[in-house]
């Protein structure tokens, strides 16, 4: 599997590059993980909490805003996307979340490095 790193809800993930020209977004729900999409395509893509991944193909661009928009990702995906959109099972974890930086081993996480600065002292 390759890989590349983005950033969803200000978080970095490790992303399976199949994914690389997705929006992905992230909702708490007990049922979806990550979704994304693909407005040049007609795609969604939908990451459920049990790692199973599913394309939607063909899904009509005002469903793809109203996915985005959805207070409930879960609910909606069971309301609009299921049995009514060409599904095809494309793996298992496309996204997973980016191990944090322990800096120096010193139990200290610092998930924030890239945008640390070093003074010369």
């Amino acid at each position: 599997m390759t890989t590349t790193t983005k950033t969803v809800n200000g978080k970095a993930v490790i992303v399976d590059k199949q994914l690389e020209d997705f929006e992905l977004l992230k909702k708490a729900s007990t049922n979806v993980d990550y979704f994304g999409i693909r407005r040049e395509t007609s795609q969604l893509f939908i990451q459920f909490t049990n790692g199973r991944c599913f394309m939607y193909s063909e899904v009509p661009i005002e469903i793809l805003e109203e996915a985005k928009n959805a207070e409930s990702i879960g609910k909606f995906y069971h309301k609009n996307i299921k049995g009514q959109y060409t599904d095809e099972p494309i793996g298992t974890f496309l996204i997973v979340d980016q191990p944090e930086v322990d800096i120096l081993g010193s139990g200290i996480v610092d998930d924030d490095f890239d945008n640390d600065y070093f003074l010369d002292i």
